[in-house]
């Protein structure tokens, strides 16, 4: 049997609603999983949704989650997502006016480029840096350590950039 991409959209929207998940959250929800099953990535698509629905009817993870902050001794910063899904994309864990012209900020997502919070650092003069390098460096590391053998770090960072620019 075969289904549009809208209506199996819409589906999963009512199934994130109906466990409490906000309309905007269950979107973005859906869009994330959807857009990694047309990408082939079927480990992260639509299948995963009936396992998200299980951990919230479990009380595993929270389907109304806000992020907060941990830390923020000035020079660090810490959020904790509070256990909920993790599709945040637009938001930003921290208020505006608390981000300082001339800091230094990172962002560990990679995917887009510059999340809301990389964008309101860089609007107000900050330099800003996300998470490829890190996700980058780590994958040639595991490869190193397991095979003993240098990794290709210039073929993955090809591979990696190449996947990105698919999702796009």
């Amino acid at each position: 049997m075969k289904y549009t991409v809208e209506s199996l959209r819409q589906f999963g929207i009512q199934v994130a609603e109906k466990v409490g998940m906000s309309h905007q959250d269950a979107e973005t929800l859906l869009k994330n999983l959807l857009l990694s099953d047309m990408r082939g990535v079927r480990s992260h698509g639509m299948t995963r949704l009936g396992g998200y629905v299980t951990r919230i009817e479990r009380g595993c993870t929270s389907a109304t989650a806000q992020p907060t902050i941990t830390m923020d001794s000035g020079a660090v910063f810490s959020m904790d997502g509070n256990n909920g899904m993790g599709s945040t994309i637009g938001q930003t864990p921290m208020p505006v006016e608390h981000i300082q012209p001339g800091q230094f900020y990172f962002d560990a997502c990679y995917n887009p480029d510059k999340t809301q919070f990389l964008l309101n650092a860089e609007e107000k003069g900050c330099q800003v840096l996300n998470g490829l390098g890190m996700s980058l460096y780590q994958g040639a590391a595991q490869i190193e350590l397991w095979t003993g053998e240098k990794a290709p770090v210039e073929a993955m960072r090809k591979e990696l950039m190449d996947i990105l620019a698919e999702s796009k």
